[in-house]
């Protein structure tokens, strides 16, 4: 909760009488209130089967008070029965007024994950008076692992292409 008083004074000299010394103010009580954002770093990433990343998420408080923000990824059972396994860094954290916070989800793209494109949404919450307030991002995950398994397919054709090199200098 916020007050704000303001006080005016002045003097009135409109009257045919002395002027008066006049004075008033008022009070206003603005109660606490949520609300957030919440920002994805980098909200696509292609990455191979056998790896880990982080993806950062950044949650914003634009209320007028400290909140507890709950941070959690909502399709994070789906996700680990498609063969990730994820780990958030701090499921809580309470956040003052205008402030914001990295939070990192840190996914293994286990070797039995199927390529192809999969959604990580990620929510932030709080609750004030009985009423939550929430907002979710998503993050998209393409596994693809072009070329031999740990090589991307650039990486790959580079090799190719160094070899080919190597074997026409040879020749010579």
């Amino acid at each position: 909760q916020v007050q704000v008083t303001a006080i005016a004074q002045g003097r009135e000299s409109n009257s045919p009488q002395e002027p008066v010394n006049k004075s008033g103010g008022f009070t206003v009580t603005v109660l606490q209130y949520t609300q957030l954002s919440i920002r994805a770093g980098q909200p696509y990433q292609k990455v191979c089967r056998d790896s880990i990343l982080d993806v950062s998420f950044t949650v914003s408080n634009y209320g007028n008070g400290v909140d507890t923000i709950r941070f959690e990824i909502i399709n994070q059972d789906d996700l680990e029965n498609a063969g990730f396994t994820v780990e958030l860094s701090q499921p809580l954290i309470e956040l003052d007024s205008q402030g914001e916070s990295e939070m990192t989800v840190q996914i293994t793209v286990t070797d039995i994950v199927e390529e192809g494109t999969y959604t990580l949404i990620a929510r932030a919450s709080t609750t004030l008076a009985g009423e939550t307030e929430a907002r979710n991002i998503t993050a998209t995950l393409e596994i693809r692992c072009d070329g031999i398994r740990g090589i991307p397919a650039p990486s790959l054709a580079a090799a190719v292409a160094a070899v080919a090199v190597i074997a026409l200098r040879r020749r010579r």
